[in-house]
């Protein structure tokens, strides 16, 4: 058992799902049942009783997760007082770009970065321990940090505005989670054409190439070739986490 097998077994105790944390983690399910199985049989120990509803920890298994906890967070202050001037950053894609370009929140010759899907945050955030964690959704199973609440101005963007009737495809993140899709769903017509992509970058791409609009930070009409499609915008709340310093 090591370091990797503790945050894993953390992913399954929170998810309380083998298949939810091998998505999260990005694993073969197969392969977390495995690592699972393997630290019951080092410990001697049953930390799961499988029901219809999910894994139901036993007493055994909540002990663990305490382990677990208690040991990776005394590796992370560890490593904090290895390299003071280190911070160990989480965030989505987009609240990456917007925290470097935006904010200049990021150093990046300095701090590391942990950069995941925005449905991953919430369970990554419990996973490591990090000095500052940007996420679109609140967090309040989260203890030991100061919560600030920000705002972005969105936008419809491409590079070119269709001639005539013709109208361009959405373009949306395959994220369920991230708030410019569920945004943009909300405000689809039934003539329009909606596109799942799986990246901002391809979704960035495409735009450029003239070939969807998309809602997107506004900034990146000045970072980007693109411009706006439509003369409103809208605001995203976004939420900071800063670690408090004990």
């Amino acid at each position: 058992m090591n370091i990797k097998d503790l945050a894993i077994y953390m992913s399954i105790y929170e998810t309380q799902s083998l298949n939810q944390s091998a998505q999260v983690l990005g694993y073969a399910q197969s392969n977390l049942t495995a690592r699972l199985k393997n630290m019951e049989n080092e410990l001697g120990a049953a930390f799961f009783i499988r029901q219809p509803r999910g894994l139901q920890p036993t007493d055994q298994g909540k002990q663990m997760y305490r382990f677990a906890k208690e040991t990776l967070e005394h590796l992370a202050k560890l490593e904090n007082s290895f390299n003071q001037k280190k911070r160990r950053i989480l965030t989505s894609e987009i609240l990456f770009n917007y925290a470097l370009a935006v904010n200049q929140d990021i150093d990046l010759t300095s701090d590391k970065m942990d950069i995941c899907k925005t449905s991953c945050i919430p369970a990554q955030a419990t996973a490591k321990s990090y000095d500052i964690i940007y996420s679109f959704q609140r967090l309040p199973a989260l203890k030991g940090y100061e919560q600030r609440t920000a705002e972005l101005t969105a936008a419809f963007l491409s590079s070119n505005k269709p001639k005539g009737c013709a109208k361009l495809p959405l373009l949306i993140n395959s994220d369920s989670d991230c708030p410019f899709r569920q945004i943009t769903l909300k405000t689809v017509e039934k003539t329009d054409k909606v596109l799942e992509i799986n990246s901002l970058e391809n979704i960035l791409s495409l735009l450029e190439q003239g070939r969807g609009s998309a809602l997107l930070p506004e900034y990146l009409t000045q970072t980007k070739n693109l411009q706006k499609m439509r003369p409103k915008t809208v605001p995203i709340t976004y939420f900071i986490y800063i670690r408090n310093v004990s």
